[in-house]
C-alpha cells in the first residue's frame, strides 16, 4: 500500500513538473492563443452564415414564418447545434494554435543566441532555469511537431501549419531571427497570418474553402503585421543589443523607431477602417491611436509589454474587419 502511494506521488510529481516545463515555454503566447482562436472562431462561423444567408430568404420567399411548436422547436434545436459547433470550434482551434505556439517557442527557445538571450531577457525560461536541456528540448519539439502534423490532418488546418513550420524553420535554424530586421519581421507576420487561417479553418472544418479575397487578405494581413509587429522588440532591447540582434529600435534609434510604429499602426488603423466602411470612430481606430499614444508617450519595459498586448487586439479588429 505504501509502495502504491509513493508511485502515485511519484507520478504526480512528474505529472506537475513536465506540465509546469510546457507552460514555461508557451505562456508568453497565452494572449495570442486565446485572441487568436476567438477570431478564428468568430470568422469561420461569419464565413457559415454568409454561405446559409440565401438558401435562407429563398425560404422565405412567398411563405409565411412558422410560429408553430414544430418550427420553434427546429429553430432552437438548431441554435443549440450551432452553439455546439461554435464551443467545438473554439476548443479545437485552441488545441491547434496551442500546439504551433509550443513548436515554434521550443524551436526558438533551443538554439544557443536563445539561449543566451534568455538568461538575460528571462531567465524563468525551461532551458536557462535548467528544467530542460537543449537536447530534450529537440527531443519534445519532434513529439509536438508530429502531434500537430497528425491533429492538422485530421480537424483541420494543415496547409497553415505546414506553411508555420517552413517559417519558423527559416526563423530559428536558418538564421532569419538573427538577420535583417525586415526578413525578421515578414517571417513574423507568415507565421501569424498562418496561425489565424489555420485557426480559421478548423474552427469551421471541411466546410471551410479559401477563395482569391482570402488571399489577398492574407497578404495584407502580412504587410499589416510586418509594418508594425517591431513594437514587440521595445521590451526585449536589452537582451538583443547584447546578443546583436538588428532590431529595428536598434537599427533606427530607440525614438525614431517609436515614431515610424506609431504612424504605421495609425495609417493602418484608419485605412483599414475606411475601406471596410467601419467609419472614422471603430474598435480599430480607437485601439490603433491608442497604440499610438502609449508608443509615443510611454517610453518604459514595462509599459512596452502592455502595449503589445493592446497590439494584439488591434490585430484581432483588423482581422475581423477584413475577413
Amino acid at each position: 500500500m505504501r509502495q502504491q502511494f509513493s508511485a502515485v506521488l511519484s507520478l504526480r510529481k512528474f505529472l506537475k513538473f513536465n506540465v509546469k516545463t510546457i507552460y514555461l515555454f508557451v505562456c508568453n503566447y497565452n494572449v495570442i492563443i486565446l485572441v487568436w482562436a476567438t477570431i478564428g472562431t468568430l470568422c469561420a462561423k461569419r464565413s457559415q452564415q454568409r454561405s446559409t444567408i440565401p438558401s435562407y430568404n429563398a425560404s422565405r420567399e412567398g411563405s409565411s414564418i412558422d410560429t408553430s411548436s414544430t418550427g420553434i422547436s427546429g429553430i432552437l434545436a438548431h441554435a443549440s447545434l450551432y452553439s455546439v459547433d461554435t464551443i467545438k470550434g473554439f476548443l479545437l482551434s485552441t488545441i491547434w494554435v496551442f500546439t504551433v505556439a509550443l513548436n515554434f517557442s521550443i524551436s526558438n527557445q533551443r538554439q544557443p543566441a536563445s539561449v543566451h538571450e534568455d538568461k538575460l531577457n528571462k531567465p524563468w525560461r525551461p532551458i536557462p532555469s535548467q528544467r530542460i536541456t537543449p537536447s530534450q528540448a529537440s527531443t519534445l519539439l519532434i513529439n509536438t511537431s508530429t502531434f500537430g502534423l497528425l491533429f492538422s490532418s485530421v480537424f483541420g488546418g494543415l496547409g497553415p501549419y505546414l506553411i508555420q513550420l517552413a517559417a519558423s524553420y527559416h526563423y530559428n535554424d536558418l538564421g532569419g531571427a538573427h538577420g535583417h530586421h525586415v526578413v525578421r519581421d515578414v517571417l513574423n507576420a507568415i507565421g501569424m497570418t498562418s496561425w489565424l487561417y489555420g485557426c480559421i479553418e478548423v474552427a469551421g472544418g471541411p466546410t471551410v474553402r479559401y477563395s482569391n479575397s482570402d488571399a489577398s487578405t492574407a497578404l495584407t494581413l502580412i504587410a499589416a503585421v510586418t509594418t508594425t509587429i517591431a513594437i514587440q522588440d521595445f521590451r526585449d532591447i536589452y537582451g538583443d543589443r547584447k546578443c546583436g540582434r538588428a532590431t529595428l529600435p536598434i537599427v533606427v534609434g530607440h525614438g525614431t523607431a517609436r515614431v515610424i510604429l506609431a504612424t504605421s499602426i495609425v495609417l493602418w488603423s484608419f485605412g483599414i477602417a475606411i475601406v471596410s466602411k467601419l467609419g472614422l470612430v471603430s474598435a480599430t481606430t480607437g485601439l490603433g491611436t491608442l497604440i499610438a499614444l502609449r508608443l509615443l508617450v510611454l517610453r518604459n519595459r514595462s509599459a512596452d509589454k502592455i502595449t503589445m498586448e493592446f497590439w494584439y487586439g488591434w490585430f484581432a479588429t483588423i482581422s475581423l474587419a477584413l475577413l
